[in-house]
């Protein structure tokens, strides 16, 4: 089932696809003493998702720009792309979010931010992917690198809470969450899929089927993984030990 529209889904959906989408791409830009929610993707197909997210949020009472979402020609290097752009009207909402989402100036993640099926579908679809590595096994990876390492690993226990599946945190240029159990990729997408719209179903790979797909994950990416687990199945043995001493 797709994500329903207009006056079917209730305002609490919407706020859940708003704190998905800000996790991920989407930005909240001072202006004049107040704020506007902004988001682009390169590529005509997603046309359709940023008007899909426009008549989400409009539940929450935003206005958008005139003929928003919209797409133009650029040139990048030579070659010709299409630039797409949603952007709102400012709003006393979205001053009350940027002081949420921003409260030092930078971009973080709030103690309160919702972790449901639906945020998390707009997340990975905004800044998730999944990847074949050697054999017919997958890893799916969420980017995080805006934010620190504290809030990584918040949201690392939140999603583990919520979906019964454990990311491991790497930090190499930036902080990345990362699954590579086949159950829990399994889980995790079983899950969010419902909600995947179709421009973004190409990055839904399932670890029991390759098909025609192209690319794996380099050997050094697949090191560090595996040392990311390793340093991780250390944290949780110490853990345990300290436990088992103070029982």
């Amino acid at each position: 089932m797709k994500l329903s529209k207009g006056k079917n889904m209730l305002q609490n959906e919407a706020m859940e696809v708003f704190d998905g989408t800000m996790l991920g791409d989407s930005s909240l830009k001072h202006s004049g003493g107040s704020a506007f929610i902004d988001t682009t993707r390169s590529g005509e197909q997603y046309m359709s998702y940023l008007t899909q997210l426009r008549d989400t949020l409009i539940l929450l009472g935003m206005e958008f720009c005139t003929d928003h979402p919209k797409s133009s020609e650029q040139v990048s290097k030579g070659k010709p792309y299409t630039y797409c752009c949603l952007s709102s009207h400012t709003s006393s909402f979205l001053l009350e979010q940027r002081h949420r989402w921003y409260p030092g100036g930078k971009k973080i993640v709030p103690n309160d931010v919702r972790i449901t099926p639906l945020s998390m579908a707009y997340e990975f679809m905004d800044d998730g992917s999944t990847s074949w590595l050697q054999g017919n096994n997958v890893t799916l990876s969420l980017s995080t690198n805006s934010f620190t390492r504290e809030e990584v690993y918040r949201l690392r226990d939140s999603i583990a809470a919520k979906f019964g599946v454990y990311f491991y945190p790497l930090n190499n240029h930036g902080w990345m969450l990362f699954l590579r159990k086949t159950d829990e990729v399994n889980l995790f997408l079983d899950q969010i899929e419902e909600y995947i719209l179709s421009c973004y179903e190409y990055k839904v790979k399932r670890p029991w089927y390759k098909g025609t797909q192209d690319g794996h994950e380099s050997e050094e990416s697949i090191r560090d993984i595996d040392e990311a687990e390793e340093s991780m199945q250390k944290e949780i043995s110490n853990l345990r030990r300290k436990l088992g001493g103070n029982s």
